[in-house]
């Protein structure tokens, strides 16, 4: 029996958040299917969770993104929006300038190709240099859910992604940092 997709995602991201800092959780920002989703982490907060699942009757995603409490001798500011980083059906890499992190996402989806653009917020952490970053493996298979949570000690500093026309869908990985 499967289960309705907004069902299948609660139980998924009860699950990813069981693994996570519940202690230090500040917001979620949810969407259903092919609606738009936007999250800002804002001051002394940061971008902690990424889930995903995907509804193949509405050919698009639910997206769960939740922001946590950055650590004490981590301060957060001057943030700012970088517009729309890629056009319906492109893959991307976006990395956010210099030293700073993502901190927020806004995207819109299209049913006449089945895809989203994204808008990346970046922001600076205060007196912190970017150091040992990597991309993660792409966390997701095409129609398939995921849950990504940030590695302790690090921070999304860009997203690649690549779109699959034949699936309607795309697959993530995040370049990850520390920040010292």
């Amino acid at each position: 029996m499967l289960l309705p997709a907004g069902i299948r995602l609660h139980i998924f991201l009860v699950i990813s958040l069981l693994g996570g800092e519940v202690s230090s959780f500040l917001s979620q920002s949810t969407n259903t299917h092919d609606r738009s989703v936007e999250i800002s982490c804002g001051r002394n907060a940061y971008l902690k969770q990424i889930s995903s699942v995907h509804d193949e009757t509405y050919e698009g995603r639910e997206w769960s993104l939740s922001c946590h409490q950055s650590p004490p001798d981590i301060r957060i500011r001057d943030c700012f929006w970088s517009g729309y980083v890629h056009d319906h059906g492109e893959t991307f890499i976006y990395l956010c300038p210099g030293d700073t992190i993502v901190n927020g996402l806004r995207s819109v989806y299209t049913n006449y190709n089945g895809d989203r653009r994204w808008n990346v917020q970046c922001c600076l952490i205060r007196r912190r240099r970017r150091n040992d970053c990597y991309f993660t493996q792409y966390i997701n298979e095409l129609n398939s859910p995921f849950g990504f949570t940030v590695p302790p000690g690090r921070f999304i500093h860009g997203i690649h992604s690549i779109y699959d026309a034949g699936a309607r869908d795309r697959v993530y990985a995040y370049d990850v940092c520390q920040f010292v």
